[in-house]
């Protein structure tokens, strides 16, 4: 019986020596740890300047929008004046009798 018991005994420490991690192995797999959180640094990286690129290009762009739509409501600005005006002579012509101009007083009257 106790060779029975010195048999389990050494199998059991044959199987704790078996799952033993040497300094080596350790060192092993934290390099390797080390080198794939090494790599994915660099790709977010990579990812994050990309990212900045595509920002600051929207930027621009939005700048050039803004730029575009204040000149397009200044144009608009000056042809509605231009466009009351011609619309002002143009009731006064149509409203003058025998084809003369309206006075002042008259052409108020048409506003």
């Amino acid at each position: 019986m106790r060779r029975c018991r010195e048999t389990g005994f050494s199998q059991r420490r044959s199987l704790f020596a078996q799952r033993r991690i040497n300094l080596a192995d350790l060192a092993g797999v934290s390099l390797a740890a080390i080198q794939e959180l090494n790599k994915e640094m660099k790709q977010k990286d990579a990812q994050i300047a990309e990212l900045k690129a595509q920002l600051a290009a929207q930027t621009i762009a939005m700048a050039d929008l803004k730029s575009i739509a204040g000149s397009i409501a200044a144009r608009m600005t000056v042809m509605e004046g231009q466009l009351s005006m011609h619309a002002v002579s143009a009731r006064a012509v149509a409203g003058a009798p025998n084809g003369r101009s309206l006075s002042p007083d008259e052409q108020a009257t048409y506003e």
